[in-house]
């Protein structure tokens, strides 16, 4: 019944508009097809009183206006020092830092798992929080009365000024890299979500799991069944395991999907393959 309830919630955020998903629920959602004995209603809960102590803690703050200083106080005070939410630098790369259930329960995750609690509880009291392109490592911008600041979610809330962020791009992209205009772009929720599940399919790929990649890639194309790669990743690796029909059916969609010639062409040709392998 939770794999039906997750599955449905998945389906619904596929036909919603970019910016206009409940971004905390389709994580916990993409959280529950990794456990179908988990009790997504009791996670629903705990995001639902974590609102209700920003709230009751904020007084004033959550209703009247309240300054950017304010909204980053009550933020780092709920998340980490009541909650004591913080980024996972022992065991990084582990699957449970991107699994939003875990995060909960463990008290710790990736920058992207954090970020999308946080941009649940910000989204949940009407505060301009939008996430970044950053690579390498995801950021936050939170807004308010013509003053923005950039925060990071694994680093206990702080405030990332230009310094800060030229020394992490280069932490996580080389000594070469630079920073760009791109970089401090916003993106949309499904683009987070998107990010925090190829978090988990490449980690299932570095250890040659590649049915669990399907079964990733199988979720991602619910809630974004619009992204052409997608589609063409997911045909792809299913002809790699030998699975023709479903590989047929998938780089089909990608071919509906709008996609540059090149591809059509080289996707088109790999479709008359497969065809004349079912023969």
């Amino acid at each position: 019944m939770e794999n039906d309830q997750a599955l449905r919630i998945l389906m619904s955020a596929g036909e919603a508009a970019d910016d206009h998903l409940p971004i905390g629920e389709v994580a916990l959602a993409l959280a529950a097809l990794e456990d179908e004995t988990a009790a997504l209603p009791s996670y629903h809960s705990f995001l639902d009183m974590v609102v209700r102590d920003m709230l009751r803690k904020g007084g004033d703050l959550t209703q009247d206006n309240p300054t950017l200083d304010e909204q980053i106080l009550l933020l780092r005070n709920t998340l980490v020092h009541h909650y004591g939410f913080m980024g996972d630098r022992d065991s990084y790369n582990s699957l449970e830092n991107a699994n939003l259930m875990r995060v909960i329960d463990r008290r710790k995750g990736l920058p992207v798992a954090l970020g999308i609690l946080y941009l649940h509880i910000a989204r949940k009291l009407k505060w301009n929080m939008v996430g970044l392109s950053f690579p390498g490592h995801f950021l936050l911008r939170l807004e308010t009365g013509g003053e923005r600041a950039i925060l990071d979610p694994f680093d206990n809330c702080v405030v990332r000024h230009t310094i800060d962020l030229r020394e992490l791009l280069k932490s996580t992209q080389g000594e070469e890299a630079e920073l760009l205009p791109e970089h401090y772009e916003p993106v949309s929720d499904r683009q987070v979500l998107l990010r925090l599940q190829n978090n988990i399919k490449m980690r299932h790929l570095q250890h040659g799991a590649l049915e669990k990649a399907i079964d990733v890639l199988q979720s991602m194309v619910l809630f974004a069944p619009h992204e052409a790669m997608l589609w063409r990743e997911l045909g792809l690796f299913h002809g790699k395991l030998g699975n023709f029909k479903s590989a047929i059916s998938a780089l089909e969609t990608f071919m509906k999907l709008g996609v540059p010639e090149s591809l059509k062409h080289q996707t088109a040709l790999i479709l008359q393959k497969m065809r004349a392998g079912l023969q």
